[in-house]
């Protein structure tokens, strides 16, 4: 190796080496006699304490320390000069009074021919400070530990404990009766075929994979449950033991095993109850279906999770109404009850009763609707053979009312004529000629007293054998006939029918009647015709959810409906003198139609036509 140049490297005695070499000292240095006094120092040790070299040489090795620790010194620099050597950790204060944590050892020599210490010092503050940041650490991490709310141990590769927490002793102390101690092996408390099985899964464990398990033990009559987790422990790429954990679970399990029966007790109530019910969310999307839901309305649930109420349950007149109710409950707090009809899966019509709950999250909007549904379709029905028993007995007192008119006008006019004839006959002496006329005016009473009894017989008959004379009607086939009946009475040429039964063209019902109702309307259309104008007559049908609409339009002279509207369709009541009539017509129609369950409606303006609707069930 080349010498450095003799003008860059200073020339030192051997004094001045050793000043060099104490000087370049990481910590301080320092030489004292028996008697306490510095014979020598380094720059550290001023910069350390504070002092100057003259204020060194003048302080005692006891004024760099606390009173306290006086006794300590003493004792750790006696021990030098009579074993050789000693070492302490101990705080300093310097000349400003701040307290450094130093590591000191000292040597006893002879030096300038008397014995001597020459000690060395190194500021262990870091490291103090490190060591507390440790400790800190380690504590928390042993609270945590401890805290975790389960079991938390390692394990090494031999599967034996290495730490644990006291959770883990309370679970063996369970499960074994005794504490576990480290170095111990695992789980050798379980049976050979378990055994086997558990050590099966610490073998993934160690060959890389992280396991769950959950298993449960029978200790004392009582069953307790644990879910465990195991994870490799890995160090520098390599597998050094496994991380576990396992909690007591057995709370937990029996609130479920709770909730479970809870749950099937509901769930029997639910689907064996009279109700049916629904659960759906805001957009009417079904989530749950009853049993007695599928029982009612003849789906099953897997049929309609997912659907829409709307798609294929809720009337679809309905639906607005429901919507609109179940917004105004949800906003008033209100169960029920909602009111509507629904179909059922073979196309009945059902009424029901929705009795609602809402399920809301914490912003107040809505989750889940819960709806509890009673099915009242025979209450309806019951309620509306009450209301047609109710109707009927008002026709009925009407009927009787127009009989009591009947037999007040129409039979008594005929017998009143019949009487006075008969007493002018056996009164008086008359001519052949005027005998004949009062012969004559007795049959012409006779023969109008016979209408009106006919009139009578023909609607007392009305309702008779109903059921026994139904059968399939044909309406295009229907009015055919109609026509070719007609022909004597009316000209063809002088009138057009034109007909649309494409959307219905039969119904099952009582044949006579419908050519009873179909024949009045024509022939009421014909008769009832604007002067100048050929009658034009169409007849449609048409569906309309359950229901046939059969439609009778008419380019006739029209009726004032607002001024006729309650005597429209009453017995004997004729709104066009013009024509020869008896009024009897449109009272058979309506009571033909009523007598087979149906409606009938009139839109009429003078002039204008004559628009009549017949409503019937199919």
């Amino acid at each position: 190796m080349p010498l450095m140049k003799n003008e860059t490297v200073p020339i030192l005695k051997s004094e001045e080496v050793s000043d060099v070499v104490i000087n370049s000292l990481p910590g301080v240095f320092y030489v004292q006699d028996q008697d306490g006094r510095y014979l020598r120092w380094n720059k550290n040790f001023e910069i350390t304490s504070g002092y100057s070299a003259n204020e060194i040489a003048a302080l005692n090795p006891l004024n760099f320390f606390e009173e306290k620790d006086h006794e300590r010194m003493i004792n750790i620099i006696g021990k030098v000069f009579e074993e050789g050597s000693a070492e302490i950790e101990i705080d300093t204060i310097n000349k400003f009074g701040k307290r450094i944590p130093f590591y000191l050892n000292g040597r006893a020599v002879i030096y300038e021919g008397k014995p001597c210490l020459i000690g060395m010092g190194i500021d262990i503050t870091e490291r103090i400070n490190a060591e507390k940041e440790i400790k800190t650490k380690e504590s928390h991490l042993i609270a945590l530990f401890e805290n975790m709310g389960g079991a938390i141990f390692l394990l090494d590769t031999e599967k034996k404990l290495v730490i644990f927490n006291g959770e883990l002793a309370r679970y063996y102390k369970i499960l074994t009766g005794k504490d576990p101690e480290p170095g111990e092996q695992a789980y050798n408390f379980l049976p050979p075929d378990e055994l086997k099985a558990r050590y099966e899964i610490l073998d993934r464990v160690l060959a890389g994979s992280k396991e769950v398990i959950e298993v449960d033990y029978e200790r004392g009559g009582e069953r307790y449950f644990f879910r465990s987790g195991y994870n490799p422990i890995i160090t520098d790429g390599k597998i050094t033991g496994i991380s576990c954990y396992t909690v007591d679970i057995s709370s937990l399990k029996k609130a479920e095993q709770a909730t479970q029966k809870a749950q099937k007790r509901l769930n029997y109530h639910i689907n064996n109850g009279p109700l049916a019910v629904i659960e759906y969310d805001k957009d009417m999307r079904i989530t749950f279906w009853s049993k007695r839901a599928n029982d009612i309305y003849g789906w099953k649930e897997e049929e309609v999770i997912g659907k829409k109420l709307s798609e294929f349950l809720i009337y679809k007149e309905d639906i607005t109404k429901v919507n609109e109710g179940l917004q105004e409950q949800e906003v008033r707090q209100e169960k029920g009850p909602l009111a509507n009809r629904n179909y059922s899966k073979d196309g009945r019509v059902l009424y029901t009763r929705w009795y609602n709950s809402f399920l809301t999250d914490d912003q107040g909007n809505i989750e889940t609707i819960m709806s509890i549904i009673r099915d009242v379709t025979d209450l309806w029905k019951a309620e509306l053979q009450k209301e047609e028993m109710a109707n009927d007995l008002v026709k009925r007192n009407n009927e009787l009312e127009q009989f009591t008119y009947i037999v007040s006008h129409n039979l008594r006019s005929p017998v009143a004529s019949l009487i006075g004839l008969t007493q002018v006959l056996s009164e008086f002496e008359l001519r052949e000629d005027e005998k004949q006329d009062i012969i004559n005016g007795i049959s012409q009473s006779a023969g109008r007293l016979d209408e009106v009894i006919r009139d009578l017989n023909d609607i007392l008959h009305l309702k008779s054998n109903i059921e026994d004379k139904k059968e399939r009607v044909v309406f295009s086939t229907l009015v055919s006939e109609i026509e070719r009946g007609m022909a004597q009475d009316f000209n063809r040429g002088k009138y057009f029918i034109e007909t649309d039964f494409s959307s219905v063209d039969e119904h099952y019902t009582v044949k006579n009647y419908m050519v009873s109702i179909f024949g009045n309307l024509i022939s009421n259309s014909i008769k009832y015709r604007k002067e100048h104008e050929i009658p034009v007559i169409k007849i449609k049908s048409e569906v309309d959810g359950p229901k046939m609409v059969l439609t009778f339009i008419d380019n006739g002279i029209g009726i004032d409906v607002n001024k006729n509207n309650n005597e429209l369709f009453g017995l004997y009541k004729r709104f066009h003198h013009h024509v020869e009539g008896k009024g009897l017509g449109l009272y058979m129609v309506k009571s033909q139609v009523e007598t087979l369950g149906g409606k009938i409606t009139v839109v009429s303006e003078l002039n204008k036509g004559t628009e009549f609707k017949i409503e019937f069930s199919l």
